[in-house]
């Protein structure tokens, strides 16, 4: 798994978020991981008639478009706080 940087308090609750999230241990998010994602963040985000996100957070959060979001994606993409109260260690 990638190793992001650790000496602040908000790098370690992002890896502390992304390790819970990343259930395969893979280092990335799958479709199926990312879906938790998604729900997590819901309530705080504006939805469509059928509840989705109105934000596509997948493709804001893969930068390299592998489809998968990796850890270094997810802590440089700037969009989780919410995600950091709702998964806390």
């Amino acid at each position: 798994m990638t190793s992001i940087n650790n000496t602040n308090p908000l790098s370690q609750m992002l890896n502390n978020a992304f390790a819970k999230l990343d259930r395969n241990g893979d280092g990335k998010l799958n479709s199926d991981e990312f879906k938790t994602f998604n729900e997590i963040l819901k309530p705080g985000v504006a939805t469509d008639e059928q509840g989705k996100p109105t934000i596509d957070y997948s493709e804001r959060m893969d930068h390299d478009g592998d489809g998968m979001v990796s850890q270094n994606e997810m802590n440089t993409t700037g969009l989780l706080m919410r995600l950091l109260f709702a998964i806390r260690a």
